[in-house]
């Protein structure tokens, strides 16, 4: 958060906020902005002036951190930034999702931006057709017809008509994906890349470490069952976190590191 690396959590009942915590790390030491429990704050140095006048009036349901940013304090206006920024593309239908990417097709540079990807996914499709009839806006893909080993002439399909499952997810995915490699934020995908080859899925992560937005600083967190990731060097091994359930039905999340593999050895095969 602001070129910080910020650490902030909150645990809570039905009833209020048990605890809520926030700390920046500038240097190498983690610094203390404050510590909630219950209705009880622990404010670090610097922040005392600004924040002990305020302990004891916020409300045990409400998030100290949303009670300071409408008092206008920077840190907590650039933590809860942070937060707006965040997309999150869970149980979502595929159809109303592509619907969305296709509006973004109005502009420009979007619609080039989604054509050279798909054109480079190896699905055959060489360009997009958006359709306006009054509001009513529908979308072809346009693919070559090879006579003799070379390109004849071009047909079209209807994206959600002759296309596959897989490639209306994919088209739909690109909207948020392009929309976070260019204005930045964190992209939260489950089942990231079920529906589709598992070389599309590692296509799609590829954008995200060769994109040229480093100012944005974009970022993509994601659920897959995609085995063949694991073995890619698309992925450090502190960037894989495995999620396994216990005999009571919760889910605890290990890196690599946590389960002690040498790095030599295979993960998949682990």
């Amino acid at each position: 958060v602001d070129q910080m690396k910020t650490r902030y959590g909150f645990k809570v009942n039905q009833e209020q906020i048990l605890e809520e915590w926030l700390f920046i790390k500038e240097t190498q030491k983690e610094r203390t902005i404050f510590v909630r429990t219950f209705n009880e704050m622990v404010v670090g140095r610097g922040y005392k002036k600004d924040l002990d006048r305020f302990s004891g009036k916020v409300r045990p349901n409400e998030l100290f951190l949303t009670f300071a940013a409408r008092l206008y304090l920077d840190f907590a206006e650039n933590v809860l930034s942070w937060f707006r920024n965040i997309n999150i593309v869970i149980d979502f239908d595929v159809i109303e999702l592509a619907q969305s990417t296709i509006e973004k097709l109005d502009n420009p540079l979007f619609k080039h931006e989604i054509e050279l990807v798909i054109k480079n996914s190896g699905f055959g499709i060489e360009g997009i057709i958006l359709s306006k009839i009054g509001e009513l806006k529908t979308v072809k893909t346009r693919h070559p017809v090879f006579k003799e080993k070379a390109i004849s002439h071009y047909t079209s399909f209807d994206l959600f008509q002759n296309e596959s499952q897989g490639t209306i997810k994919y088209f739909a995915l690109l909207g948020p994906i392009l929309e976070t490699l260019r204005n930045g934020g964190l992209l939260i995908i489950d089942e990231f890349d079920s529906g589709f080859h598992f070389l599309l899925g590692e296509y799609l992560l590829r954008l995200f470490h060769l994109s040229n937005t480093v100012d944005n600083n974009p970022q993509l967190l994601f659920s897959s069952h995609n085995n063949y990731i694991w073995e890619s060097k698309l992925l450090r091994r502190d960037q894989q976190l495995f999620l396994e359930k216990d005999k009571f039905g919760v889910s605890m999340g290990k890196t690599i590191y946590g389960h002690g593999l040498r790095k030599d050895k295979s993960i998949k095969k682990s």
